[in-house]
């Protein structure tokens, strides 16, 4: 996973949605008994290539840092966040 973000950010594109939900995860057989994992990461919807941004409401809040999350509800108040119990 790490290193699927690292390429991505070699190439100077910053994803800003990581979340679990945006990996896959597949096995490849190769000879014998070895298996390669390969994770791919997806949805790029909200990618930039730049490298700074004043976008606060992108991303997902559940995995957002809760010091993005406050700034979120003060921007757009109607955004109900849930927090873990």
């Amino acid at each position: 996973m790490c290193e699927a973000v690292a390429l991505c950010h070699r190439e100077a594109v910053y994803h800003r949605d990581i979340k679990p939900e945006n990996f896959i995860v597949t096995h490849l057989r190769t000879t014998g008994h070895e298996q390669h994992v390969v994770v791919k990461l997806t949805d790029f919807g909200l990618a930039t290539r730049d490298v700074e941004s004043a976008d606060v409401d992108c991303g997902s809040a559940p995995y957002m840092s809760y010091g993005t999350r406050i700034c979120c509800i003060c921007a757009f108040p109607f955004i109900h966040i849930h927090s873990p119990a």
